[in-house]
């Protein structure tokens, strides 16, 4: 049985009711940071944040921080406790298989097993001794080291043999494989240069709590994988499986070493390791499938032969996708079939031929076996190939949806602009299913450092969220119905690539080029509206056996510059031309079939259209195929904008969006013609505010063919949904020439001034600089918290905190000590203040040589940062001493100073003083706000002179989202292009116009002595760098209403 995510969608057609009020099947499942010690009490407290921000559920996603066994006893009744909360709450509670990630070992429960660690196989030229090629601890084949291995023995991997290599210019002319000690030994006394070749396991990290990933290419393997984690989730909440359980998430699973993967060959010549995937399940494979052993074959997959031969390369990579396939997705994508809960997630890697090519092999066929399959989008980049691959094998195997985990390393101070734009993109693209990046439990200790931000509760904006996933819940009652309308496929040419894959300093360019030219192909077809889906192999093979009608479809198909070919894809292409298919070869025909020389790819293409790789060329023979067409005024295509076209019964949705962010040219908005082959009747559903209305339209036809025009005027985050009804249009359109009247905004009044402003959080002075002493030593000089605490850590022999550290349930206390912290600030003022703080119950406070008294005023942005009065700072010099006891699993942290004054930011002191009672226009971090991070309200009193309709415009601003207020009546959020927000009807008067601006906590909480502004993995070690890249000064973000606000009122005159 598969479940079904969209049932609603099994009706004739969208109700209004269901547009306007989406239900929670087509809303975000954000992943629910478990990063601390969870408890019941919090897990019912944030579900109803979850439900407040407009989310359809959770996915929970154990996270650094996390501070109950994994997988224990408390965790599962934690679990079990949660699906439960959220089905009373109406919410969908999602799994996820792993704790933190790759997906496969369990947190290492599974790698305890040693016979279940990845491995891998190095081929090197060094060795111990000058007759010693054996290493400790090392077996001297594969049958002592299975031997050992069941015993419970713990060997590091085992010696598989040598190689002596005659070489060409770095190109490898003959080889022979030496698979004995004996026969290496002999080649060592004859003075041979060779290559030793060592099976060896992956050493235990802290990521994986002391073990390792796990070897994803044996089947066992993941059966133990299965057994540990998704049997026991069947267990405890399985009867929900299919209901409140949608579906589990699987994160990142890779077949290869991803740190060694770093030590490809960079110079063939040089004698630097050569790093390859290995399994024993996978040479038994290869053995079965094309009679060789990996171990025979292992130069050819490294370097380059002098023959051109790379059959074998090929063999080898083609049998790893296969063992990688059949292991992990087919074995746990059965396993989910069969226990009514959707397999879903994403790879690594997956963005690129490069990076597919290092960690995966090819990624689309990862897809197959996943009901939901998905992509990770970080870094707000515009991975196109990421989203079609998945999208492509969705829309083949007829799956409901494709999920994106998005928003990941945005930052603190990512823009609610940015937000729809990602959303909106993808949602062009296929994209249905949300899960955002990420929403903390806590942000207690390392956790608050875990890529940032916190799509949650911490953010000052949270409540506004909703606004976003209502709209694109409402986006999603449109885009899961019917089918897309896509004619044209594009030949995936990942095996080709595989067989260029050698030394970089011979291949690299080739392969960069390929790589790059496939992105520009994707760039090139989608930013001219021409929709596509990409062709895997792999997964047409499997498609023709099962006669599926999705390729039937596609009256397009386009060969891009390849080497090789699969014979049985050979045989389809043959068959399609047959059908009247269009098959267009760009560049490189392929000279071989299945990595052997065969003419027979060459004869096709004289039969069908060559062209070279032009890509204005290819455009102009693919504009036959299109059904969407959007121009300019001046009749050029867009050159920033996606669309997606389905058939849902006899109509049609078209849904088109901006996909990078372009200000608007001199504040005017842009103006398209969008064009829709065939003739129709058009209504704008309006996915902002949950509105239907008609659309005018125009028909124009000829004798061969009839197009339906709509005029879109749109700004720049702007998007359009319509669903289309074949119907005669004819004396409906807008006639050239017609008059009718336009309701337009004309500038009344500039706000300069603000009247008065209110701070919806206390001031906040960052003390993140300290001297300290450990036990009774000697003072250190004063020094960042973070580097001040790993420095105590090395000194103590305790794990470093990083971005790699263990979990705190699986570290071990060990000895406790005292660490004195010494934070010194000026006041030019006596005011009370508070401190908030981590670590309170194991801290004692004095200021100024007085203790304070720990009583708990509440928290300041996460209830991990407690907040206790420090009664009034003395004028003057401030002494602020901390004494924690402390230990492996303490958290030294920065600490928040609040009060109502203002701070004058300094180099590691800074200086408090009065609060300025007026606020001027532009970056309040330059007005005694340097580390402020919640919301401002600007409040401006102005005198309306009539009667009327009107609106305010904030030209530029600094800040994910604004709301206004017009006489303490909230107005409506304003965060896209042109900035306007309408107040309605406004009587003769005096008014006072708020507008609220929503913080974000980059300023206090973001990577704020980072010197490198190219630095863009915004995570736990963009808080640690060094060198040229630290710097002690505060690096922060411009925060405010930066110019003068618009006072506009509607006025109306007539156009033609």
């Amino acid at each position: 049985m598969v479940v079904m995510i969209y049932s609603e969608n099994q009706s004739k057609q969208l109700s209004d009711e269901l547009f306007l009020n989406p239900t929670v099947s087509y809303r975000g499942i954000p992943f629910w940071s478990w990063n601390c010690k969870v408890t019941k009490e919090q897990i019912d407290e944030q579900l109803d944040y979850f439900l407040q921000m407009g989310f359809g559920g959770v996915d929970i996603h154990p996270r650094t921080g996390l501070d109950i066994e994994y997988l224990g006893t408390e965790y599962m009744e934690l679990i079990q406790y949660t699906v439960e909360q959220c089905k009373q709450k109406g919410l969908l509670c999602w799994l996820y298989d792993d704790d933190r990630f790759p997906s496969g070992c369990a947190d290492g429960i599974v790698t305890k097993d040693w016979r279940m660690r990845e491995r891998y196989l190095i081929l090197t030229t060094r060795y111990l001794e000058k007759d010693s090629f054996l290493l400790p601890d090392f077996c001297l084949d594969r049958q002592e080291f299975e031997h050992e291995l069941d015993q419970k023995k713990e060997p590091k991997g085992y010696f598989a043999g040598a190689y002596s290599i005659t070489w060409v210019n770095g190109t490898i002319k003959s080889y022979q494989y030496l698979n004995s000690v004996e026969k290496t030994r002999e080649a060592i006394a004859n003075g041979e240069q060779l290559r030793f070749a060592y099976v060896t396991l992956l050493e235990g990290e802290n990521w994986f709590e002391g073990q390792t990933y796990v070897d994803v290419l044996n089947p066992k393997a993941i059966q133990s994988f299965i057994h540990v984690t998704h049997e026991a989730y069947q267990k405890k909440v399985g009867n929900e499986f299919g209901k409140t359980v949608q579906a589990i998430f699987t994160d990142e699973p890779r077949l290869a070493p991803r740190i060694k993967l770093s030590q490809r060959i960079e110079k063939a010549e040089s004698d630097q390791d050569a790093i390859i995937p290995y399994s024993e399940s996978f040479d038994d494979k290869l053995k079965k499938h094309y009679g060789i052993s990996a171990l025979e074959i292992a130069p050819e997959y490294v370097w380059e032969c002098t023959d051109q031969d790379v059959e074998h390369r090929y063999q080898y990579r083609r049998v790893l996708c296969d063992c990688f396939q059949e292991a992990f997705f087919d074995q746990i994508g059965s396993w989910c079939r069969a226990n009514n809960i959707l397999m879903t997630g994403h790879v690594m890697g997956e963005e690129s031929l490069l990076s597919q090519t290092h960690y995966l092999g090819e990624c689309m066929r990862c897809y197959e076996n996943m009901e939901l399959p998905g992509v990770d989008i970080l870094l707000d980049e515009r991975q196109l190939l990421t989203v079609k691959q998945a999208v492509s094998v969705a829309r083949q195997y007829g799956r409901e949806g494709v999920v994106s985990e998005l928003y990941g390393v945005t930052n603190w101070d990512c823009s609610f602009k940015t937000y729809k734009l990602q959303g909106d993109w993808q949602a062009a693209l296929g994209i249905t299913v949300r899960v955002p990046h990420l929403a903390w439990m806590s942000m207690k200790g390392e956790a608050k450092r875990d890529w940032p931000a916190s799509i949650f509760f911490q953010s000052p904006w949270y409540l506004k969220f909703s606004d976003l996933e209502t709209y694109f819940a409402r986006l999603n009652t449109a885009l899961t119905r019917g089918k897309a309308v896509v004619r044209i496929a594009v030949l995936h040419p990942i095996e080709s690539f595989w067989v260029h894959y050698g030394p970089v300093d011979q291949t690299g360019a080739y392969c960069e080029e390929k790589k790059r030219w496939l992105e520009k192909l994707a760039e090139e077809l989608l930013y001219h509206t021409i929709d596509f889906d990409f062709l895997s192999e792999e997964l047409l093979l499997k498609l023709q056996e099962i006669e599926s009608e999705s390729l039937s479809h596609y009256q397009t198909i386009l060969i891009p510059p390849m080497t090789t070919i699969r014979n049985t894809t050979l045989e389809f292409l043959i068959k399609c031309r047959r059908k009247g298919v269009r098959l267009i070869f760009i560049g490189e025909i392929p000279s071989l079939v299945e990595a052997r020389k065969d003419g027979r790819v060459k004869r096709l293409a004289e039969e069908c259209i060559c062209i070279s790789e032009s890509f204005p060329t290819l455009l102009g023979l693919l504009d036959q195929d299109r059904d969407v067409k959007i121009l300019k005024t001046n009749g050029d295509s867009s050159d920033n904008l996606f669309y997606q076209l389905r058939k849902d019964e006899k109509n049609f949705w078209l849904f088109c969006s901006h996909v990078n962010c372009k200000p608007a040219e001199d504040g005017q908005p842009e103006q398209y013609q969008i064009w829709v082959h065939g003739e129709f009747a058009a209504s704008h559903y309006d996915a902002q505010n949950g509105t239907i209305s008609s659309q005018l339209v125009n028909a124009y036809k000829n004798r061969e063919e009839t197009w339906t025009c709509i005029n879109w005027t749109a700004w720049a985050q702007d998007s359009l949904l319509l669903q289309l009804k074949p119907e005669n249009t004819e004396g409906k359109g807008l006639q050239n020439g017609s008059k009718k009247t336009k309701k337009q905004y004309q500038l009344v009044q500039k706000l300069e001034q603000v009247t008065r402003f209110v701070r919806q959080e206390k001031n906040m002075l960052l003390l993140d600089f300290a001297e300290y002493q450990l036990d009774d030593g000697p003072i250190q000089k004063k020094n960042e918290i973070l580097r001040l605490d790993n420095e105590i850590r090395e000194k103590l022999g305790f794990e470093l905190r990083n971005g790699v550290m263990k979990q705190p349930w699986a570290m071990q206390e060990k000895e406790t000590h005292q660490v004195t912290l010494w934070y010194e600030f000026f006041s030019k003022i006596e005011i009370e203040a508070w401190l908030g703080l981590e670590e309170l119950n194991a801290s004692r406070i004095f200021l100024n040589g007085r203790k304070i008294e720990k009583e708990d005023c509440g928290y300041y942005v996460d209830p991990a940062i407690r907040v206790i009065s420090l009664q009034k700072l003395c004028k003057g010099k401030n002494i602020l001493r901390i004494e924690v006891s402390y230990h492996q699993k303490t958290n030294l942290e920065n600490l928040y100073l609040l009060g109502n004054f203002d701070v004058q930011v300094g180099e590691k002191t800074s200086t408090i003083r009065e609060m300025a009672s007026k606020l001027q226009l532009g970056d309040i971090t330059k007005q005694g706000m340097p580390f402020y991070t919640g919301n401002l309200e600007y409040h401006f009193e102005i005198q309306i002179e009539e009667d009327g309709e009107y609106a305010v415009r904030v030209p530029k601003f600094s800040s994910p989202v604004l709301e206004m207020f017009v006489d303490g009546n909230e107005k409506g959020i304003l965060a896209y292009e042109p900035h306007r927000q309408t107040l309605g009807y406004l009587k003769k008067g005096i008014h006072d116009i708020c507008i609220e601006l929503y913080g974000n906590r980059y300023n206090g909480f973001g990577m704020l002595h980072n010197a490198n502004d190219a630095y863009v993995w915004l995570g736990p070690d963009s808080y640690r760098t060094t060198g040229s890249d630290w710097t002690d000064s505060y690096r922060l973000h411009s925060v405010g209403v930066l110019e003068a606000v618009e006072l506009e009122q509607k006025v109306e005159k007539q156009v033609f």
